[in-house]
């Protein structure tokens, strides 16, 4: 820009310059300066951009690190409450947090990929990522369900009367088994 002031006023220095002349450097003059104030005006909006996303980024990190820090506190008391559930209750609601917080980390990526496009919903790039996510989620939701019915059928299990018995019984087979040999 300086450089452009520099040359015109040299330019308009020289006495036998004619009108035109001198409306045609003026013009380009004029041209240069509007063109380094667009480029000023683009790079300053890039810029600004720029770090309203890193904002919106940190601001989400930290509502991640918020929730993360809620789940360890649940969890904290769900270890606090243990005392007073049976082994069986425990791992469910144990199973249970894991879930939730499995399900924020996704949640907290879906929002990551969608900031990573800045925000277009209808980006392909974003669709994948959230596609992929949302699978995630299933599996993620159906391995829990499978997880906690695998609990629920032990307990179920070891609930049995004649389950116990039996149970009972091949152990006292096995002992003897063991102490005759």
């Amino acid at each position: 820009m300086l450089f452009r002031s520099a040359e015109r006023n040299e330019a308009l220095a020289k006495g036998n310059i004619s009108s035109e002349m001198r409306g045609a450097i003026e013009a380009r003059y004029r041209v240069a300066v509007d063109a380094a104030t667009q480029k000023e005006r683009n790079d300053r909006e890039f810029i600004n951009a720029q770090r309203e996303k890193e904002l919106r980024m940190m601001q989400m990190q930290g509502e991640y690190l918020v929730k993360m820090e809620i789940f360890n506190q649940r969890r904290a008391d769900l270890e606090g409450q243990r005392y007073k559930m049976n082994a069986f209750d425990y791992r469910i609601a144990e199973e249970r947090l894991a879930l939730e917080k499995k399900l924020a980390e996704l949640e907290q990526q879906r929002k990551e990929a969608l900031e990573k496009v800045g925000g277009r919903e209808t980006n392909s790039e974003y669709y994948n990522a959230k596609t992929q996510i949302e699978g995630m989620v299933q599996a993620e939701k159906a391995l829990s369900e499978i997880r906690i019915g695998n609990i629920e059928q032990e307990r179920a299990r070891q609930q049995s009367f004649s389950e116990g018995w039996n149970q009972a019984f091949r152990q006292f087979s096995e002992d003897a088994d063991r102490k005759s040999t």
